[in-house]
């Protein structure tokens, strides 16, 4: 081969801007550069030197070129190596195709590092060509990308899932069986006694399969040695092993959490600082259509100071396309709305379904499928590389936790189904939401992936589609007008013309309204116009959260990395700056009760440490202040810090579960329309019913509807009809005869059977030996045979009567809880459903005085014995 010369040095373009007019070999159809990204470039310029930077464009406003722009300008300038990160394979082809397309030099290096073409990779390391890869072509063990001068991370706000994951150990039950069993042996002494039974189970109920806990620190830490070598003698040869590799060392700085599916063992924040090949690049620029203003991309991606450049103006009022956006669920029952949703699914071509997780897929395929779907059923596996599979046929694409990184412009897509409220992605976030309910911190993140969502199947300004929001804690979200001012205001419109078209409705209406929208010009044409003289009436409103949480932010990464770096002063330090950036609002309340915590366990490590002891007295303030800041958290008050005594007063956490699990009943029944009095007038039909098994489906309802865990246990041989149980701590078991005439006396048999009941629950569940355990007869008579007395032991008596007045009263408590509710934050609504139940004796240990023993009923065909 020919010695080759190199010609002269190509002139470098004096901006990002100005190198667009250089790139001659671009699509002819891309002749200039629209205003508002003309302005963003020319924003960017006074940050060359940041190393931070994140860029805000809504979805189908040409973020890919200004930032394929930015990254050739240092390529071409600084002469930088440049990795654009996607989130998926699929985005980053996507991404190389639009860089071919602009005629900038790139390179597409996805999957293995060892199916790299030599040359590819060459022209990274040379600075020839962009790279471009997934987040895991960086945050690896091993990246082939180490050695990166500027990162292009696109999609940012879905970095907690990319990045995080390099510093996540997620232990799944079916996969690692063994370990998840050792692990949970080796801490349950640690953990409630409620979540380790229902751990421990080959059946749980679906309350315990749904449950999350999270091990206290100090609990950690006093298994930390022991945790190690558990953990490296199973993962040794297993994918684990990687993220173990850079966790091991640093077990103390993270948190466990663990639910019956699986055991996670995680920081707070991924500590990018620690990570070189991320940390040495001279500039990190951050892109995406929803950058939040609460903090939450710091701390998705673990950088403790991130420049913001400013949408452009008037860019922040538009959106991509337009959409009909329903939502069935405030008019039409779940059935309906699964009818409908699969009779439009079934009218087009193709439609699109996001699930928040792998339990709701399976359970939205179920039901696609049960409604008569006959179109092939796609998933993630599908889309690796590229849509074609699904675009080049009538199918369903059903995707879970993906909200991001799909074009499906015009044809391509004009059904898109969101089922479910995306607010647990993860169990951290679960335990987040569901124990330590930090609603505040969260709903950003619910937010931007709703409005990502959103923009799937509407990439241009022509663009529109039929949007169907599903689920109830999804619509109840959504509906809320404070969440609603977080968002664009053509969002905002399109939203408050959903509500109103989804109200007073019926399944076949919502079906012809989307139908209209779909195959009418004018329709969509009278939408548009809506839209267009709506929007300048609405503003985007931060709540008063957000601004306390961005605050906080920062020193909450101080934290993270003092607790890494095992400098536990720093990390007190920095966690009561974190609560003192969280004081002042009741929204804010829960995760600041979180950071006192966080503070108390600090102040214990370096009391232990550094022989410090009266910093324990301040962790025993910082712990009692956290249990006073978040007075309806049941597991707050069951914390115990090592060396330090429990709080004055204490809380029943029997009544605290009860209260916890009737909320989360009342909320699936809605906090308005009419599916609540729907559901109480039914469960009142059943309750009066002579049929034994509608009967005992109605009481198994009520239990559930009164906080308990309920198990309808009546097919086995010698078993209550119905279990009641709440905390491991009350159970009551319950015999029914309901088709038992009035006037008959409660004979030997049924009274030996239903005292039996008592010994067969202690036997069935662990947990009761040492829990009150009760035994209760539900029925129309009213008179025991006297023979029958010394059988009945301490065996509980009802008329069913008394259950239905019991329904009746917990109706009424309810409904007056709906009533006065409005606006309340989650603690406020567990403290009035706790006085209103209270008031009611309709609490677990209420309800047992409002049964009388069995004993006294004796009745008259025989002297009492």
């Amino acid at each position: 081969m020919p010695l080759r010369i190199p010609g002269p040095s190509p002139v470098v373009p004096k901006s990002p801007e100005a190198l667009f007019e250089t790139l001659r070999s671009r699509d002819p159809k891309i002749r200039a550069l629209w205003a508002h990204q003309a302005d963003l470039l020319r924003a960017y310029e006074k940050h060359l030197e940041s190393r931070d930077v994140a860029v805000e464009l809504p979805t189908g406003d040409g973020k890919t070129l200004v930032m394929l722009l930015i990254a050739e300008y240092r390529r071409q300038s600084r002469g930088e190596r440049i990795a654009y990160l996607c989130p998926t394979r699929q985005l980053a082809h996507q991404v190389g195709e639009r860089a071919r397309e602009y005629g900038i030099p790139a390179t597409v290096l996805v999957g293995s590092r060892k199916h790299y073409e030599p040359k590819d990779l060459a022209a990274f390391s040379t600075g020839s060509k962009i790279a471009i890869t997934t987040y895991n072509g960086v945050f690896n063990t091993n990246p082939a990308l180490s050695n990166d001068q500027c990162l292009v991370l696109d999609d940012a706000h879905a970095a907690e899932n990319y990045v995080g994951s390099f510093w996540s150990l997620e232990i799944s039950r079916s996969d690692h069986s063994d370990l998840y069993a050792a692990l949970l042996e080796l801490l349950a002494d640690d953990l409630p006694d409620s979540l380790v039974q229902g751990l421990r189970r080959d059946d749980p109920s679906s309350e315990e399969r749904r449950s999350v806990g999270m091990l206290l620190q100090p609990a950690l830490w006093k298994h930390a040695v022991a945790m190690r070598d558990l953990i490296a003698a199973h993962v040794a040869g297993e994918k684990l092993q990687y993220p173990w590799s850079v966790l091991r060392e640093h077990l103390d700085a993270c948190n466990v959490f663990l639910s019956w599916n699986e055991i996670l063992i995680r920081p707070l924040s991924p500590p990018v600082e620690t990570h070189a090949p991320f940390w040495s690049a001279n500039q990190r620029l951050y892109a995406s259509a929803t950058l939040g203003v609460g903090g939450e991309l710091e701390r998705a991606t673990g950088v403790r100071k991130i420049v913001r450049l400013p949408l452009p103006a008037g860019r922040e009022r538009r959106t991509s396309g337009r959409r009909l956006i329903l939502l069935p669920q405030l008019s039409i029952d779940e059935g309906e709305v699964r009818r409908s949703v699969a009779e439009l699914v079934t009218s087009e071509p193709r439609a699109l379904v996001l699930c928040p997780n792998q339990w709701q897929a399976q359970v939205t395929q179920t039901e696609l499928i049960n409604q008569g779907v006959t179109k092939p059923i796609l998933n993630e596996t599908h889309v690796e590389d590229t849509l074609d599979e699904f675009t080049g046929q009538e199918a369903v694409l059903l995707l879970k936790n993906r909200y991001d990184g799909l074009d499906l412009p015009d044809d391509a897509c004009r059904i898109l189904v969101i089922d479910g409220l995306p607010d647990a992605t993860n169990l951290q976030e679960k335990f987040l939401s569901e124990r330590l309910r930090a609603n505040a911190l969260l709903v950003e993140r619910v937010r931007t992936r709703i409005t990502q969502a959103l923009g799937r199947c509407t990439r241009n300004s022509t663009d529109y589609a039929v949007v169907l929001l599903v689920g109830g804690a999804l619509t109840r979200r959504i509906v809320e007008n404070e969440f609603q001012e977080g968002m664009a205001p053509e969002l905002q419109v399109e939203l408050t013309l959903g509500i109103q078209n989804s109200q007073d409705t019926t399944e076949a209406e919502v079906v012809a309204t989307a139908r209209d929208f779909l195959s009418e010009s004018d329709v969509r044409g009278a939408v548009e116009q809506f839209v267009a003289v709506e929007r300048g009436k609405r503003e985007v409103r931060a709540t008063p959260a957000a601004e306390a949480l961005a605050d906080s932010a920062q020193q909450e990464l101080n934290y993270l990395y003092a607790a890494w770096s095992g400098n536990w002063e720093a990390a007190l330090h920095a966690a009561k700056g974190a609560v003192d950036k969280l004081s002042g609002g009741k929204e804010v309340r829960p995760f600041q009760a979180f950071w006192l915590y966080l503070a108390a366990s600090a102040a214990i490590r370096v009391a232990q440490d550094h022989k410090r002891p009266e910093l324990l007295s301040e962790a025993k303030v910082l712990r009692d202040k956290a249990l006073g800041f978040s007075t309806a958290i049941s597991w707050f008050a069951g914390l115990q810090l090592p060396e330090i005594a429990a709080p004055a007063t204490r809380r029943d956490p029997v009544e605290e579960v009860a209260v916890e699990n009737a909320l989360r009943e009342l909320r699936e029944l809605g906090a308005q329309g009419p599916r609540f009095d729907g559901s109480m007038k039914a469960l009142l039909e059943d309750l009066k019913s002579e049929k034994a098994p509608i009967f005992e489906g109605g009481l198994a309802r009520l239990g559930r509807l009164l906080g308990f865990e309920s198990d309808r246990t009546g097919t086995e041989k010698g078993a209550p009809d119905s279990v009641w149980r709440v905390g491991n701590a009350v159970f009551i078991g319950f015999e029914a005869k309901s088709d038992v005439e009035a006037d008959k006396e409660i004979s030997i048999t049924d009274t030996r059977q239903v005292s039996g009941h008592a010994d067969w629950i202690r036997e069935k569940y662990p947990a009761a030996k040492s829990a009150d355990v009760v035994a209760v007869l539900a029925t129309y008579q009213h008179r025991l045979d006297g023979d029958a007395v010394p059988h009945a032991r301490d065996t509980k008596y009802l008329m069913i009567p008394a259950v239905q007045v019991i329904a009746q009263d917990l109706a009424a408590a309810m409904r007056a809880v709906r009533a006065e509710a409005g606006s309340a934050s989650e603690d406020e609504m567990l403290v009035l459903l706790a006085k209103k139940l209270r008031d009611a004796k309709l609490l677990p240990r209420q309800l047992l005085e409002r049964m009388s023993p069995l004993k006294s009923k004796v009745g008259g065909s025989a002297k009492a014995k």
